[in-house]
């Protein structure tokens, strides 16, 4: 009689999961970077059963960080999402292999830059102002002013604006980061020329009053003449060509008696025109 042995069939299967994944083969689930043996029973009497050795092999995971650092007023675009300063996102991206691979992007903020100007305000028609700046943040500062009309600068911190007409500056900071903050001012120009004279005055030393001059609104450049009459024409007073505004440059009423005086003033304007004008004084002791 003669007898037939038939011996177990031994097979080797490498295969690839991808780390912390799994793998179903023959009907077990193999994690990564696992070693099995498997036995499979022959499928019909007078066959060999099969021994598998199963290599399942981890893939590694991608994973990494990047930190990027922005203008705290600004987002930062990362495969098309927008992102805020302070955020951190995890993105997932699938891999040749099947595998994902994971980046972690932190955006941080620069310092903070601020930027302010007084409020808005009103001045007289040649009147003129300096727009005191307050910044704060990382130096270097530029400054750019807009519009630089009647502006002493446009790229100075604190230039001196004398608009002729109501104007809204703004102006535009950029840091030692390059970072950009911005504030305006608008200065409304009150167009009137006014005469500011006093209609009676008290020439008795005591600091208070003692002095008639011409008083005007800061349209007025020039006082071209200044007079005061007596009841009887006669000129008791005369100054040309000096600057408004100055009490000293006027009438002090120092031995005059106590009377009514009339004035007569020829005014210069700041765009070169003239105006002549009079009333009357009161001089009181």
């Amino acid at each position: 009689m003669n007898f037939q042995i038939n011996d177990t069939i031994f097979r080797t299967l490498d295969t690839i999961a991808c780390a912390n994944a799994s793998l179903t083969v023959f009907g077990l689930e193999l994690p990564a970077d696992t070693t099995a043996q498997i036995v499979l029973p022959a499928s019909s009497p007078g066959q060999c059963d099969t021994l598998w050795t199963v290599h399942v092999f981890g893939e590694p995971t991608s994973s990494s960080t990047m930190d990027t650092v922005i203008c705290p007023e600004s987002l930062f675009e990362y495969q098309g999402v927008f992102l805020k300063p302070g955020s951190q996102t995890e993105f997932t991206f699938s891999g040749s292999n099947g595998c994902d691979s994971f980046v972690n992007v932190r955006v941080m903020a620069l310092p903070t830059l601020s930027v302010s100007l007084p409020a808005d305000t009103t001045l007289g028609l040649g009147a003129s102002l300096t727009l005191s700046t307050a910044v704060a943040g990382a130096g270097p500062f530029s400054y750019t002013w807009t519009p630089a009309t009647a502006l002493s600068c446009s790229d100075c911190p604190e230039p001196v604006a004398a608009p002729l007409s109501s104007t809204s500056y703004t102006l535009q900071v950029s840091d030692g980061n390059g970072c950009q903050q911005a504030d305006s001012i608008l200065i409304s120009i009150d167009t009137t020329c006014r005469w500011l004279p006093v209609n009676a005055f008290t020439p008795d030393g005591d600091g208070y009053n003692d002095w008639f001059f011409p008083n005007t609104s800061p349209c007025v450049t020039l006082v071209r003449s200044f007079q005061i009459f007596n009841r009887w024409g006669q000129v008791v007073f005369e100054r040309r060509n000096f600057p408004p505004n100055q009490e000293n440059l006027g009438w002090d009423g120092q031995n005059s008696p106590t009377d009514v005086y009339i004035w007569l003033a020829e005014l210069e304007y700041f765009d070169g025109k003239t105006a002549v004008l009079k009333g009357e004084l009161s001089l009181l002791r």
